[in-house]
């Protein structure tokens, strides 16, 4: 299962509605928070993407705070996307 943490609602569905063509089973949130608790509450997923820029915090904080609060043996993979163009954040997503 794909989570997608991206905060407009348009790029969302757009998004969600190509992978979901794919055969891919998807969800959506919006925030940090959301996407923590879909994480704790949705064994399933397994492929995280995520936007840089969210409402309530940084998306690579939230991969931090995602691996901190999950079992390190469950399989989570994180596909950072940004609309930024700052060099210093794609050298930390890496």
């Amino acid at each position: 299962m794909l989570l997608l943490v991206e905060d407009d609602p348009e790029l969302s569905e757009e998004i969600i509605d190509c992978f979901g063509r794919a055969g891919l089973v998807c969800a959506a949130v919006p925030t940090a928070a959301a996407a923590l608790q879909a994480l704790k509450h949705e064994p399933e997923i397994v492929l995280v993407l995520l936007d840089l820029q969210l409402p309530d915090g940084n998306g690579l904080d939230l991969i931090e705070r995602a691996r901190a609060g999950l079992p390190a043996t469950r399989p989570l993979h994180f596909i950072v996307m940004s609309g930024s163009a700052e060099r210093a954040d794609a050298i930390r997503a890496l």
